[in-house]
């Protein structure tokens, strides 16, 4: 209950600091009311995980600088998703676009999970290898590829964050889940989610890779 708290002041808080600052320094901020709402969502979720992510981290002050600055990355796909949404008369075309950005995020996902896949199964083949020659050289070769391949992953996340962030925010408007083509939308957010599961799942399965290694 405390850490729930802890980590809800502090969101409030950094949406207090957040909201009119990141608005003053980020350019093309939305000027219309529904442009401004999609801005303040972002930095709600962007906060609540920030926060949550920062009191794991570091306790209340992590909290704090986590909600900080997941409030202000939040609000930055905010303002990406409105001045997208602004150029739109009807929710569908907006919408259309949306879903074009989703597919090629998607594409780049998949493709990455099955290079992953790949990899990992020949990494392991070669890990059978090396264990039954007693190679400790090849074991140890092994083993910083496997953390070359867990900085990678890190990278890639990276990049494909701000469509996730994006997916999540379209998917939530209320005009997005009144247009006809939402339908479209959600599929592809599904999709999103599935492989950056799946990819979560070849890391596990990394992870343990390496971890019987090390044994």
């Amino acid at each position: 209950m405390k850490s729930k708290q802890m980590v809800h002041s502090s969101t409030n808080w950094a949406l207090a600091f957040v909201l009119p600052a990141v608005c003053l320094f980020t350019t093309g901020c939305a000027n219309t009311a529904d442009g401004r709402k999609t801005q303040a969502q972002g930095a709600g979720i962007g906060a609540v995980a920030g926060g949550a992510i920062g009191y794991v981290l570091g306790g209340g002050r992590g909290a704090s600088v986590g909600a900080l600055i997941g409030g202000g990355i939040g609000m930055a796909y905010g303002t990406s998703v409105a001045n997208r949404k602004a150029k739109y008369a009807r929710a569908e075309q907006w919408l259309e676009q949306e879903i074009l950005i989703a597919k090629q995020a998607n594409s780049k996902a998949y493709s990455y999970n099955r290079s992953l896949k790949a990899r990992i199964a020949s990494i392991e083949q070669k890990v059978r290898v090396a264990r039954a020659a007693s190679d400790k050289r090849a074991l140890s070769s092994l083993k910083s590829e496997i953390s070359h391949i867990n900085q990678e992953s890190k990278q890639f996340d990276l990049q494909l964050g701000q469509a996730g962030a994006d997916l999540k925010q379209v998917s939530g408007d209320p005009q997005a889940r009144a247009a006809d083509n939402y339908r479209s939308l959600q599929k592809e957010a599904d999709a999103f989610n599935e492989a950056t599961a799946e990819r979560g799942r070849l890391m596990g399965r990394l992870a343990s890779l390496q971890n019987s290694i090390d044994r």
